[in-house]
């Protein structure tokens, strides 16, 4: 007989789905979010969050936490920063501005954020995106939507989950599963 355990997760149901919010998240959910990791797995993500009424639903935009492994003896936080403004700008003409907007600290103190504004991009109209390096890697937060509005509106959420975020907890899958006979 094969039982599922789930480990540190809470099964929350929502909108008839269940979703699974791990408790050794990297993250703090800001309020009025939950996970909905069925969306954006072609874009690495480890985390998506969007709002709770939007569960399952294309919905008005999301934030997404994704890690980039590096190779720290060539590649740098500047690099991939460098290499994702070119791809936002690439073939655009023009049409697409990537803003600096400054820093981000985490609760922890221990690491430094840098943001992007990124306008007119073909994933989403607007976006917010935190860099935050680690030793082997760069975290990236990502706050995506088509909608000026929910930019505005939500920008602070973005910025709560930035500023929770800690290594002490390794981003992982949402479920963590094990089997026993």
């Amino acid at each position: 007989m094969k039982k599922m355990i789930y480990t540190a997760a809470v099964l929350v149901a929502i909108g008839g789905a269940v979703q699974a919010q791990q408790k050794s998240s990297p993250i703090t959910i800001a309020e009025g979010w939950v996970q909905d990791n069925s969306k954006n797995k072609e874009f690495n993500a480890k985390e998506t969050l969007v709002k709770a009424d939007e569960v399952g639903e294309i919905g008005n935009g999301h934030i997404i936490v994704s890690e980039i492994q590096l190779d720290t003896e060539v590649a740098k936080l500047k690099d991939v920063i460098e290499f994702d403004t070119r791809m936002y700008t690439l073939n655009k003409q023009g049409k697409v501005q990537v803003k600096d907007a400054g820093v981000i600290v985490t609760h922890d103190k221990k690491k430094t954020s840098i943001v992007k504004h990124v306008i007119g991009g073909t994933d989403a109209g607007y976006q917010a995106i935190a860099y935050i390096p680690e030793k082997e890697s760069v975290v990236t937060v990502t706050l995506s939507t088509y909608s000026k509005d929910f930019f505005d509106d939500h920008y602070s959420d973005f910025q709560k989950v930035v500023r929770s975020y800690s290594k002490n907890v390794q981003l992982s899958p949402t479920l963590s599963e094990s089997t026993l006979d």
